[in-house]
């Protein structure tokens, strides 16, 4: 019976670990705290995430994450991600070629894409 306690002690700490794995991480590197609305599974919240500070588990699935200023970014929710200069930043080292190790999110400025279709050849 001892046994079986201990192995359903480290089951659980592992399962409890490897989910830990599988949320967004985010840390605010701005100089200013940061006004978020998060949206889950449909469920809004909002929160404040102060200057340095590091939020883990705000998203255990996919996710929007949108600024007061109304920028939107998905997230797949297993992420460890920055806010840096009003973009957010992912540390995936199989995103980019090179040695970067980060991606920048940021909702897509629609007039720009338009001038860009303007401006290619047929």
């Amino acid at each position: 019976m001892k046994i079986f306690v201990k192995i359903l002690m480290i089951t659980g700490v592992l399962f409890s670990s490897s989910m830990q794995a599988l949320a967004l991480d985010l840390t605010n590197l701005e100089a200013n705290d940061r006004s978020l609305i998060v949206t889950e599974n449909g469920n809004e919240k909002s929160l404040v995430i102060s200057k340095g500070e590091t939020i883990k588990g705000l998203c255990q699935k996919a996710c929007i994450i949108k600024f007061a200023d109304g920028e939107e970014f998905s997230m797949a929710g297993d992420e460890i991600a920055t806010i840096e200069d009003g973009f957010i930043f992912v540390e995936d080292d199989n995103i980019l070629d090179n040695n970067d190790e980060s991606e920048i999110l940021k909702a897509p400025d629609t007039d720009e894409k338009a001038t860009n279709d303007e401006n290619k050849p047929e």
